[in-house]
């Protein structure tokens, strides 16, 4: 028998090694795509309408175990037995459990507590998709399901299986919703009396940090007439997997390692920061066609970037079609996308890091409620095998009535004149408390 570290033993590299796990551990069962990933493919060819089938019976309430169950057990009896019950949990995994019902009979009844979606519980996909709109990620949800006695941890495999499936989800519904747009812009171009493939887009970027240090950005263009997104990139030049590697990139390891990791690398852009919104641009126009079958001839922008003569020198339609600017000025402005910069930065806070994938959620995420209000939401937990309750429905329903209503007073004559008045009535009584203060702010005013 050769000893241990003989010499005539076989060498390290050279020993068979232990065959890995090939099984499924209670987390994994709760990243499973298969679902999710079947549903998001049939979006494309259903109505852009976005309907969603709603059980009026379905809604989840919050309960503390111990007193109801415990109450229960003191007034129920088992029908087959007549003995008495017990309740209590097993199978636990996030939100979801099975509620075990013991009594004398030889195998205990198991309930469970939401809906499965391959033995999956639904509670942890709709729980993390709902914190992420809320702008909330793991570390956020642990603190809550702790401080809410819910659960005493939540599994990190879990939560970015999860979020790996969402994202798949999420870029169906979004492609559906930015379809929509296009083909609504070129109707209203052609109304216009303009080309329908020839489109107007207001176009800018944005950053995950102020100034020219952001690793994160994002590029919007939004349709002229409909005011919706037509279209967003992400550009990204970090990636936290590489970062650990950092230092090791001339080895056999590396390149091992990188063979792999390749296809889902988070670095998307190499260049600076304020290069983001240039090549995001670009990146949008060139598949412009792709998309809605349409070019943008016509880019609304403000001057403090190089972003059109960017897109003057790569010529992303060849000779075919020079592209024109329009200033931002009267009616072309790019108020419209600084409006959903903000809706995005609400669902991926600049003050915490978020990785590629995450921004890319929440982009898609604001793009599906900017244009459309909550119904792509909807479908969005529909897809990834959530159920609809009324409660979701009719919260849905609320919000695009109360969006409706918002815009049509705003696009009254009378509320844009009432608006009007408001701002030189303000402007007037600061002119009088000047006046009668004195200046009390303004360049060089302590010399």
């Amino acid at each position: 028998m050769d000893r241990k570290g003989a010499r005539d033993t076989k060498p390290r590299r050279d020993r068979k090694r232990p065959a890995k796990f090939k099984g499924t551990n209670r987390h994994c069962i709760e990243t499973d795509i298969s679902f999710a990933s079947t549903s998001a493919a049939k979006i494309g060819r259903k109505s852009p309408e976005f309907e969603v089938k709603i059980d009026q019976t379905f809604s989840y309430v919050l309960i503390e175990f111990a007193l109801v169950f415990g109450a229960l057990q003191q007034l129920l009896k088992c029908k087959n037995c007549d003995s008495d019950v017990r309740f209590y949990k097993k199978s636990i995994r996030g939100l979801g459990f099975k509620i075990c019902v013991d009594c004398l009979c030889s195998d205990p009844a198991e309930i469970n507590s939401c809906p499965l979606i391959n033995n999956a519980y639904e509670i942890n996909r709709r729980f993390c998709f709902v914190m992420r709109i809320l702008g909330i990620g793991i570390h956020g949800i642990r603190n809550f399901v702790a401080l809410m006695d819910l659960s005493s941890t939540f599994n990190s495999t879990t939560y970015y299986g999860i979020m790996k499936m969402l994202h798949i989800v999420v870029k169906s519904v979004y492609t559906a919703v930015i379809q929509k747009a296009g083909s609504e812009e070129k109707k209203k171009n052609l109304e216009a009396e303009n080309r329908a493939d020839i489109l107007t887009v207001s176009g800018d970027g944005s950053w995950s940090k102020r100034g020219f240090t952001s690793r994160m950005g994002i590029v919007s263009v939004i349709g002229k007439y409909t005011n919706k997104v037509m279209d967003v990139a992400v550009r990204s030049s970090f990636c936290k997997a590489c970062s650990l590697w950092k230092g090791r990139e001339n080895t056999v390891e590396y390149d091992a390692w990188y063979a792999t990791h390749e296809p889902e690398c988070n670095v998307n852009h190499e260049g600076s920061a304020g290069k983001m919104e240039v090549d995001g641009m670009l990146e949008i126009f060139q598949r412009s066609e792709e998309i809605h079958n349409a070019k943008y001839g016509f880019y609304i922008g403000d001057g403090d970037t190089k972003t059109f003569k960017m897109l003057l020198e790569a010529k992303p339609y060849g000779d075919k079609l020079t592209i024109k600017k329009k200033e931002c000025t009267g009616a072309n402005t790019q108020n419209n996308n600084e409006s959903f910069n903000h809706c995005v930065w609400q669902l991926a806070p600049k003050h915490i890091f978020c990785g590629k994938q995450t921004v890319e959620i929440t982009t898609y995420c604001a793009a599906c409620t900017f244009n459309e209000g909550f119904d792509p939401l909807l479908k969005i937990m529909e897809t990834m095998g959530c159920t609809i309750g009324p409660i979701a429905a009719d919260f849905a329903a609320k919000y695009k009535a109360e969006r409706i209503k918002t815009a049509d007073r705003r696009s009254s004559l009378d509320s844009k004149e009432a608006r009007t008045a408001r701002r030189t009535e303000i402007s007037a009584e600061n002119e009088e408390f000047e006046e009668a203060e004195g200046v009390l702010y303004g360049p060089g005013i302590a010399d």
